[in-house]
């Protein structure tokens, strides 16, 4: 009874209306003393003043008789207890009434005071200005408490009536207000045990209807709210069902919650089974064990993982793993894992396809490269059996020994790049090598570009070879100052680096975890085309025009990284410059052939003939220049094709083009070809390859009766080419 809603809300109707009256009935009391008191002065003080202008009269007329009458008659108002007129002199004049004061002490009296329980009131009499003596009256104040007490009286009873009515109406109205609410209470309680009765319930007044209305509403929306999480629910469950990705819940010490039925397919385990297991006893390596062990205690930021996860008949599967938090479910992880296994090995099997392909385009570029040494040594070793002057044998020697350590430099890239070249590591300071080569670095840069250091004080040291660390910065800083033809800045930096799981995991770098030594060397260059920088480390591969880059800087420079136990990465940014980055561990403390004899020349018969040779190597030109010259041909040379195009239209009176096939420019050798016939329809060529597939490449202008040549040539077959293509040529105007 106490708690109901019906008794709370009469009680507090009842005490706010109780509060109310009471507050009332004691403002009307305090209010009406006040009133009653504010009401006695004015009226004793215009008594005063009205005595006080009758009596100036009488008292300039020195009527003492009518005056006493006057006073007499003022008595007739209840309130005065005395009325007294005093003269100048402060003699009563008139008096009636128990009058306080006699004589001249009535000068005394305060105009407006009370005592005892009096109100003494006293006004000057004045006639023109002039002071005729003084007036005073006192009034009862016994009387204003009296006529307060019945006030008081009054309002109690008053009072007492209000709260009786007050409780009585709100007794009533409690009881009309709360009859919907407690019907409202009793339809929610018996919704609440199952039975839906909000929806049938109807209210007599508005406001209580509309809390009906907002609970049926509640209850309408709670109801599809539960039909959607019940539709949600389902459509996931079989989101996961169908799903070929295993799904699993694990808890926050790894233990398996809750894992999808896809699990049977992938790994061959019955959900049931491994459920309460521990998602670690499925590794099936120690680096899977340490990733969710990571994952675990917080350590690893990536959520992408590659986990290798045991079967159960023992096979190993990899998954790629979404590693996330449960959203609203402290400590437990939902993991979403895609069995990859057959695209690793796809892309393993792409790799040793790329690396087919790599070993193949290696292979060209070294026959090209040898070859061109290769002739030069020939062709110079051959003009020493035939020269009798000193100073001529002296010079193809040195330009046999020249081609030979060309040679060699280019056997030292190859083995760097196989990361297979002898090295001798040692504990070094970079700081001390880098400091130590910005001499040879002013000479091999223009005056055009800045060279800058930023090395870290307390480097730490490094054990690699320091020979080969300079010739890595070497063919850094060519490739810098090749990217800054109009010139720069070259930047060369050192620090030293911490790398830990996630760095290699985001970079997929296969390196052990710890210290390590970082060389950065940066140019404000052009930058690498995007769809290059994946590129940049392949042998052989080159943006420079061609015959200005072997295109085995680089990879050389990547063989002797790896090699020494590191990693280089780079970065690169269009009109902006590139950055290659060095890291290094840091250091807590046969016979030789016999070349074949010399075949008989050929017996020339063409001695005099005008030959136009292209060859953009000056080695190879100078040799072919001089052997030919030395068989009695009047040999006129360019560099390249446009030079040679220039030279055969400004006299095209040659007998025979002899020329290479890739040269830099824009006119290759079998576009020269094809635009001298179109000067000289009838012209012979010698076509002068590094390796056959250059034929092949830029085959566009080539005959069939062309003679190609594959570098190295030797000088016997050289001339009896030249002399098969210029008898060729006679043998057919012969016959025309």
């Amino acid at each position: 009874m106490l708690n109901s809603l019906r008794f709370r809300f009469g009680f507090a109707l009842v005490t706010v209306q109780v509060v109310m009256l009471v507050i009332l009935v004691w403002n009307s009391n305090s209010n009406a003393r006040h009133s009653y008191e504010h009401r006695l002065f004015d009226t004793a003080q215009n008594l005063a003043a009205q005595v006080a202008a009758t009596s100036a009269r009488y008292l300039f007329e020195l009527d003492t008789a009518r005056l006493g009458e006057y006073v007499r008659q003022t008595m007739s108002h209840d309130e005065l207890l005395f009325v007294a007129v005093y003269d100048a002199d402060g003699v009563l004049a008139a008096g009636q009434g128990p009058v306080p004061v006699e004589g001249a002490t009535a000068e005394t009296i305060d105009p407006h005071d009370v005592t005892d329980g009096v109100l003494v009131v006293a006004e000057n009499v004045q006639n023109n200005g002039e002071s005729l003596g003084r007036a005073v009256l006192g009034f009862s104040l016994e009387m204003m408490e009296q006529s307060l007490a019945d006030a008081r009286r009054q309002s109690l009873v008053l009072a007492a009536v209000l709260v009786f009515l007050t409780i009585l109406i709100s007794y009533v109205i409690g009881r009309t207000l709360t009859r919907d609410l407690s019907a409202v209470s009793s339809a929610v309680a018996t919704y609440g045990a199952g039975k839906d009765t909000l929806k049938h319930l109807d209210a007599s007044t508005t406001e209580v209807q509309t809390v009906v209305d907002a609970l049926g509403q509640m209850t309408r929306e709670r109801e599809e709210a539960e039909k959607q999480r019940d539709e949600t629910a389902s459509f996931y469950r079989s989101l996961i069902e169908r799903s070929s990705d295993v799904v699993l819940v694990l808890g926050a010490d790894g233990e398996i919650r809750f894992v999808g039925p896809s699990v049977i397919d992938i790994l061959g385990y019955d959900p049931e089974v491994i459920t309460g297991n521990a998602l670690v006893d499925l590794a099936a390596d120690d680096q899977t064990k340490d990733l969710i062990h990571a994952k675990l205690q917080g350590t690893l930021i990536s959520d992408v993982l590659e986990l290798g996860l045991a079967t159960n008949d023992g096979a190993t599967r990899k998954l790629e793993v979404v590693w996330q938090a449960r959203d609203g479910e402290d400590g437990e992880f939902v993991l979403n894992g895609r069995d990859v296994t057959e695209r690793r090995l796809l892309e393993e099997r792409m790799r040793s396809t790329e690396r087919l392909e790599a070993i193949g385009q290696l292979t060209g570029g070294i026959a090209h490269d040898f070859n061109n040494q290769l002739a030069v040594i020939m062709g110079n070793l051959e003009l020493f059996e035939e020269e009798s002057n000193e100073a001529q044998k002296k010079a193809a020697i040195a330009a046999a020994i020249s081609a030979c350590m060309r040679s060699a430099d280019l056997t030292k890239n190859l083995l760097s790049f196989s990361r297979k070249s002898h090295l001798a590591p040692q504990i070094v300071d970079l700081n001390a090598l880098v400091r130590d080569a910005s001499s040879w670095m002013q000479r091999t840069l223009p005056a055009t570009i800045r060279v800058e250091t930023s090395l870290l004080a307390g480097l730490w040291p490094a054990r690699l070879d320091p020979s080969a660390l300079e010739n890595a910065l070497l063919n850094l800083v060519i490739n810098a100052r090749d990217a800054m033809p109009a010139g720069g800045t070259l930047i060369i930096e050192t620090s030293n680096m911490r790398i830990d799981r996630s760095y290699l995991q985001s970079r997929m770098e296969d390196l052990p975890e710890g210290q390590y030594v970082l060389l950065a060397v940066s140019d404000t260059g052009g930058g690498i085309a995007k769809e290059n920088l994946d590129k940049v480390f392949q042998p052989f591969f080159t943006t420079k025009p061609v015959g200005a880059g072997s295109g085995l800087g680089l990879p050389s420079v990547h063989g002797f990284v790896r090699q020494s136990g590191g990693t280089i990465r780079v970065y690169s940014e269009v009109g902006a410059g590139t950055t290659f980055k060095l890291y290094f561990p840091a250091q807590t403390l046969a016979d030789p052939d016999h070349p074949p004899a010399p075949e008989a020349e050929a017996k020339r018969v063409s001695k005099g003939a005008r030959l136009l040779v292209v060859e953009d190597t000056s080695d190879v030109l100078d040799l072919l220049r001089r052997t030919l010259d030395g068989a009695g041909y009047d040999v006129v040379t360019a560099r390249n094709g446009d030079l040679g195009y220039e030279l055969f239209a400004a006299d095209p009176e040659f007998d025979l083009l002899v020329t290479d096939i890739v040269m830099p420019g824009e006119i290759l050798g079998t576009r020269l070809a094809k635009d001298l016939r179109a000067l000289k329809p009838d012209l012979p060529v010698v076509f002068i390859t590094g390796y056959a597939t250059e034929a092949a490449m830029y085959g566009n202008g080539l005959r069939p009766d062309d003679i190609r040549l594959m570098k190295p040539v030797r000088r016997a077959d050289l001339l009896e080419a030249v002399e098969r293509a210029i008898a060729g040529i006679r043998r057919c105007d012969e016959t025309s």
